[in-house]
């Protein structure tokens, strides 16, 4: 039976997002209905199951192993909105997910209980830029079959997301989670995806506080050699040294383990090579700013990991330029790499 007292229990759980923001689903919710009931319009509602970042798939382990939980929760949000307010159910992902994972969907959904859902189900596959589309604002475009681009906000989706209407945008986990809120399982965990040097790569469960070191060394995953990580996310992450590794992981929680005598050459070629073949191309700072500086390092290697310059120059007007997420992230793991692990004194915090 589903429960009235949804959000009050999504509230009292700290419930936050999966997708990267760790906002509260409880105020985002609760956004997404004051708009519809001051509008007097239907509510739209995203399940954003992208997970466009190298390293990141934990929404995967979700679909693969948790997928009654995963509905659960979603039935307990179209309640919450009313089943006769919700317009659609609209879910985002890949095609490689598409492949693998909509025949045990379809399953799910033919079973009575999600006979609500059925008839409002949409299955909508990325295309064109796959990292950017996962952005909830290019998403909702991508789904009204517009350009992959982010919109300018405000107004936000919980405004004015989908064709118009007001719309949750939640993480696939996040819906996880709250079928683990309303069944009383909850217990203030989520998922982390652990990849590089490490001798058991995979997606593990932990406390959504748990810092890095804790999570590597409880599935067996700390190195015996030096190492650093980048964390959060695989291309926009924080890069930590190993002195550093009390803090949370934070973002999409994930963490990749490098060996310290990786060549530096090789751990930023794969960030620029990343941002290049993934920004939209709608602004000039992203667009212009990341061929600018992967130019550079093609030119002169050793001269672009001095941080100086040009490069420093193009590293932090992406900072303060760039019109989405995508292009101000980049700054993240080129600074903090180069503080962190290469020591330039010079070089400024992520």
């Amino acid at each position: 039976m589903l429960s009235k007292n949804v959000l009050n229990l999504i509230k009292k759980a700290k419930l936050r997002g999966r997708g990267g923001a760790d906002f509260p689903v409880d105020l985002k919710w609760q956004s997404v209905k004051n708009q519809a009931e001051k509008s007097g319009q239907s509510v739209a509602i995203v399940i954003n199951c992208s997970e466009g970042e190298p390293g990141v798939f934990k929404d995967a382990h979700v679909l693969e192993n948790y997928l009654p939980e995963f509905f659960l929760g979603l039935r307990h949000a179209v309640e919450f909105f009313s089943k006769e307010k919700v317009f659609g159910i609209y879910f985002f992902t890949s095609t490689d997910y598409a492949k693998e994972f909509l025949p045990k969907i379809e399953k799910e959904l033919n079973k009575n209980e999600n006979s609500a859902l059925q008839k409002r189900w949409h299955n909508h596959l990325k295309s064109g830029h796959s990292y950017i589309s996962g952005e909830e604002s290019a998403l909702l475009n991508v789904i009204e079959f517009s350009l992959a681009e982010p919109r300018l906000k405000p107004p936000y989706p919980s405004e004015k997301g989908l064709f118009g209407l007001p719309t949750l945008v939640n993480n696939l986990e996040t819906f996880y989670n709250v079928g683990l809120v309303v069944s009383g399982k909850f217990k203030k965990e989520r998922f982390y995806s652990i990849t590089g040097a490490v001798k058991n790569p995979g997606v593990y469960p932990g406390l959504e506080d748990a810092n890095i070191e804790d999570i590597l060394k409880s599935t067996n995953n700390f190195p015996f050699t030096d190492f650093f990580v980048i964390v959060g996310g695989d291309m926009s992450g924080e890069v930590l040294n190993q002195k550093q590794l009390k803090r949370p992981v934070g973002g999409a929680g994930s963490i990749r383990v490098y060996p310290a005598k990786i060549n530096p050459r090789q751990v930023v070629r794969e960030w620029l090579d990343f941002y290049v073949a993934e920004t939209c191309g709608h602004c000039t700072p992203c667009r212009e700013g990341t061929f600018r500086l992967l130019e550079l390092f093609k030119k002169d290697p050793d001269d672009f990991l001095k941080f100086k310059g040009e490069v420093r120059n193009l590293i932090d007007n992406l900072s303060v330029s760039s019109f989405c997420a995508l292009g101000a992230s980049l700054p993240t793991p080129l600074n903090s790499y180069a503080k962190n692990i290469l020591k330039i004194k010079n070089s400024k915090n992520s």
